[in-house]
């Protein structure tokens, strides 16, 4: 695998100057907050005084100074490195000034030059980078490794363990993916290196990049790279068994009993619930015609069996009723695994990522012999849920199921 750059993220500003934010009138704003502060009374919290909402009021202005002051001193520095990137004169005094905004402000400076590299005059290529990677090391690190290619090859190796020393979770990502820019004769070392200091960050790029490593000793990586990869992995997979980070990664407050949030996505509506229920069912509000076509999907047992499935493949519906407006149903469902989207990325459960695609192709032509249209069949609405042995644990020697997921745009005829 040839690490690939983010389209965009290095191409240099059309624009010599950036525009900088403006404060708006801070001042009168927190005048009018403090003016109107019965504008600003919560009818279920106890009412503000004027003498609070002042000290509120001042608190944020004086956040908010703080922050507009940080990014216009942010802004001023991209578009300013910008300047002077474009300029044709590059001298010794144009060096010194990169040296200067290095010195200033290393972390905001250090990945905008080090995903530059390229742009810099090759002289002083070797100085700026290690400028960079002793100033802000977890800034530089990530784009200085992405572009090895643009530094003489008689110090790419120094600065590729410098980085690993410095910054290695932020470094071996990128250094993995850019191991045949090193000289032949180190790759094996810096890789044994890079999965020393960060062995889940580096695996996953170095799994891609086997073909650059001397062929003696590509199996003995392999087989270290495959037992890092199946941990890490596995990991992954029986914590979106137990609690799914997709649904629950960025809700909090759900330890309660009869806690419940609105998971943030487009469309319908999700409710998550806490306590017992987390993990175990969510609530979906969708409308009528939808849970229809979900019924009918998950109704159709002989269609599923005739199309080989032990199992009815389709997001499991727990409970339903009707909401107040007549116009949605309110559905409960049962919680599953991760995404297949996400498994088949992963590479330590490659033998079955073939019954898997195959499960999804199955599932999408059971559907439309049903006669239900889900309306978005990527593979983030398919999940897999992995089948136990007699003690409860998973068993990862089969193929898990695969379901469908997300009826909230499905039809039916």
């Amino acid at each position: 695998m040839i690490f690939e750059t983010p389209k965009g993220e290095y191409n240099l500003s059309r624009r010599s100057d950036i525009e900088l934010p403006s404060d708006n009138g801070l001042g009168l704003t927190i005048a009018k907050v403090i003016e109107n502060s019965e504008m600003f009374q919560l009818p279920n919290k106890p009412e503000v005084t004027s003498d609070k909402l002042q000290l509120i009021a001042e608190a944020l202005a004086k956040q908010y100074s703080v922050a507009l002051q940080h990014e216009k001193t942010r802004t001023e520095i991209l578009s300013k490195i910008n300047r002077l990137l474009q300029a044709d004169k590059k001298d010794d005094g144009w060096t010194r000034e990169i040296e200067v905004i290095l010195e200033k402000a290393p972390q905001e400076a250090a990945p905008r030059l080090m995903g530059n590299l390229r742009y810099l005059p090759e002289g002083i290529r070797e100085e700026v980078a290690r400028l960079a990677l002793e100033k802000a090391p977890q800034e530089a690190a990530p784009r200085l490794m992405g572009n090895l290619r643009y530094l003489p090859e008689g110090i790419r190796e120094e600065v590729a363990r410098l980085a690993l020393e410095k910054a290695p979770q932020e470094a071996a990502p990128r250094l993995m993916g850019n191991l045949r820019y090193l000289p032949e004769g180190i790759r094996e070392e810096v890789a044994r290196l890079a999965l020393e200091k960060a062995p889940q960050e580096a695996a996953p790029e170095l799994m891609g990049n086997l073909r650059y490593l001397p062929e003696g000793i590509r199996e003995e990586i392999e087989s270290q790279v495959v037992e890092i990869l199946r941990t890490t992995e596995r990991n992954q997979l029986t914590e979106s068994e137990n609690i799914n980070p997709i649904l629950y990664k960025v809700i909090e407050g759900l330890e309660k009993q009869f806690s419940r949030k609105e998971f943030p996505k487009t469309g319908t509506k999700t409710v998550l619930f806490g306590g017992s229920l987390k993990n175990n069912a969510i609530l979906r509000i969708i409308p009528n015609h939808a849970f229809i076509s979900w019924m009918k999907a998950y109704s159709a047992v002989e269609d599923w069996k005739e199309a080989g499935f032990e199992y009815v493949p389709i997001e499991p519906i727990l409970k339903a009723n009707l909401c107040k407006d007549g116009k949605n149903a309110r559905a409960y469902a049962g919680v599953l695994g991760v995404s297949v989207g996400k498994y088949l990325e992963m590479y330590s459960n490659r033998e079955h990522h073939k019954n898997v695609r195959q499960q999804v192709e199955v599932i999408k032509e059971t559907l439309k012999k049903i006669g239900v249209s889900h309306g978005h069949e990527h593979n983030n609405n398919f999940c897999v849920l992995h089948e136990r042995t007699p003690e409860g644990e998973i068993d990862w020697s089969k193929t898990p199921r695969v379901y469908c997921i997300d009826f909230d745009e499905s039809t039916s005829n």
